[in-house]
């Protein structure tokens, strides 16, 4: 299978600590720490992903545990080239790039 890539802009003025994104093997499962104004690159691996379904998007700002459903992959692939993701002090944004 592929690998559905993500670009994370921490726009907001807090650390993003112990960002990852769903699904996700806990086994092979990478981490991202971001400080405010870094950006990083963010490759999931969709193996074993065979089915049609959601990513999630989970990590903490602050004292704050953030969750967060979004886009869609179908047949454990991803439909877009690569996603941009804006962590901002009071809301997400997600870019699909095709």
């Amino acid at each position: 299978m592929g690998t559905a890539k993500f670009v994370v802009y921490n726009k907001s003025s807090s650390k993003v600590d112990s960002l990852y994104f769903m699904p996700s093997d806990s086994k092979t499962r990478r981490y991202l720490n971001l400080e405010p104004r870094e950006e990083q690159w963010y490759n999931l691996s969709m193996a074993g992903q065979s089915t049609d379904g959601a990513y999630g998007l989970i990590f903490k700002k602050g004292d704050e545990n953030v969750s967060k459903v979004f886009g869609y992959f179908s047949n454990g692939a991803a439909m877009e080239k690569y996603t941009v993701v804006e962590i901002m002090d009071d809301t997400l944004i997600f870019k699909p790039k095709y």
